[in-house]
């Protein structure tokens, strides 16, 4: 069994500190994030575990943040792809989600207007689909 003061120190490296006298580390304590003060149970060595795998250091409600963070970056370059190839997003409130149905887009050396799925125009090198007629 750890040390209290080892397990003390080790969540405190990761940002979150017991709340409670640490009894021992298979059993949950309640805990506090040192990054946006949120309190939770959890026992300590499910944090230092997961910490170890998944190098996330707080709480749940943080490591949700960084995710969606993340992801919402993750969108931002595929938008950003799309714009580098020519094309103009036309569809309103289009997130940069890759697995959506269809989005409608001009190609700027042309201008012609077309539904296509996005994933096609970054991954399969799909182009405007009247100019690919007529390149035949």
């Amino acid at each position: 069994m750890p040390k209290v003061s080892t397990v003390v120190t080790d969540l405190l490296d990761i940002e979150l500190k017991l709340l409670v006298p640490f009894t021992n580390s298979k059993n949950h304590h309640l805990m506090e994030c040192l990054i946006c003060g949120n309190q939770f149970t959890a026992t300590p060595i499910a944090k230092l575990q997961a910490f170890k795998k998944y190098h996330n250091k707080g709480c749940p409600k943080c490591s949700e943040e960084r995710k969606k963070s993340k992801e919402s970056d993750a969108k931002l370059q595929f938008i950003q792809k799309i714009r580098d190839r020519n094309y103009d997003i036309l569809t309103e409130n289009y997130d940069g989600n890759q697995v959506c149905d269809l989005i409608t887009v001009r190609r700027q050396e042309c201008g012609h207007v077309f539904d296509i799925k996005p994933t096609n125009l970054i991954h399969r090198n799909v182009i405007c689909p009247l100019c690919s007629k007529k390149e035949k």
